[in-house]
């Protein structure tokens, strides 16, 4: 699906998953497209076409890019990043909070969490994109 041939390299592009070992599958990030793209139709914006979103088979009709709806393709993209974003944040948020002493070493990575939260509260980040 064409769609998904664009849509991918954007969305790893806004996450920083790039390199030679990339933390997620393609088909996970096509689930996550069609779950972004059946959560934007609800988000009341109007588009040229009405789509069809069905997250168990990975589709969405008309394929946007076929169509030539660039507004959808971006919109799905970034709200999909976000989506990426909060799911690393809660994953990170989960593991913050290590602070270890043994002797004169010490390790603390309880202000590791904010500079992740920065990202998904500034301007820069996928989700304030969207809005």
């Amino acid at each position: 699906m064409p769609f998904f041939d664009e849509a991918i390299p954007m969305i790893r592009a806004l996450i920083g998953d790039v390199g030679p070992t990339l933390s997620y599958s393609d088909a996970r990030l096509e689930e996550v497209l069609c779950v972004a793209a059946k959560l934007l139709l609800s988000d009341n914006i109007t588009f040229d076409y009405s789509y069809t979103v069905s997250i168990s088979t990975h589709s969405i009709s008309p394929d946007p890019v076929d169509s030539g709806d660039n507004a959808f393709l971006n919109f799905v993209c970034l709200k999909a990043s976000c989506i990426m974003d909060i799911s690393q944040y809660r994953t990170k948020a989960a593991i913050a909070g290590i602070s270890a002493k043994l002797g004169p070493a010490s390790l603390d990575t309880r202000d590791h969490i904010k500079g992740f939260l920065d990202i998904l509260n500034t301007d820069g980040g996928p989700c304030k994109a969207y809005e």
